[in-house]
């Protein structure tokens, strides 16, 4: 064998691995729209999971849900804070272990997690929507304690919230957010 043919071989060794690889990861799939597109499978539609948990867990609306992603995370499901809370909805370990959330990183867990975190400030608040961000963003010493007397960094995130809410409602979430974002889980984010 000459040695352009084995270089040959193994180019082609490497390429038929690689579309492999590729081709699982792959999958065709009808969209909103009704074209049929190949998509990456890694990907994960941010608009239907925030649809889906906003309503599985009756949150007051998307826009709410979606604000609270952005401040916790910038959208970003590999954040880490530096007191330790992670993922999309920046849980905290012991917080994420006590609803059965086993993976911080993992988009769906930490989206269902964070939804289920607000829905039950929301129940703990009747209904009010700066005590329930407070709760979620300070903890339960936010239910007894004034607003005025909250920490500068939770009153902050309650005004960043709220100004991202009513800015998504005026320019429609789903222009704001990404449609897709890549799956994440603790090994994706590097995280040990």
């Amino acid at each position: 064998m000459t040695f352009t043919r084995i270089i040959s071989l193994i180019f082609l060794t490497i390429m038929f691995q690689c579309s492999a690889s590729y081709a699982k990861d792959m999958e065709y799939v009808k969209t909103n729209s009704g074209k049929v597109e190949l998509i990456d499978v890694r990907k994960i539609n941010l608009h239907r999971a925030i649809e889906r948990y906003t309503k599985q867990y009756r949150l007051p609306s998307e826009e709410l849900f979606a604000s609270l992603l952005i401040a916790e995370s910038s959208l970003n499901p590999c954040a880490v804070s530096i007191v330790g809370a992670a993922g999309l909805s920046q849980l905290m370990p012991e917080t994420a272990k006590n609803i059965g959330v086993t993976d911080r990183f993992e988009i769906h867990q930490s989206l269902w997690g964070g939804a289920s975190i607000l829905k039950s400030a929301l129940n703990l608040t009747n209904g009010d929507i700066t005590k329930s961000l407070g709760l979620y963003n300070w903890g339960s010493k936010s239910l007894t304690t004034p607003f005025d007397s909250w920490p500068i960094e939770t009153r902050n995130y309650v005004e960043k919230v709220s100004k991202t809410k009513e800015k998504l409602k005026t320019t429609g979430w789903k222009n704001y957010i990404p449609e897709y974002i890549h799956h994440k889980d603790r090994q994706a984010c590097s995280i040990s």
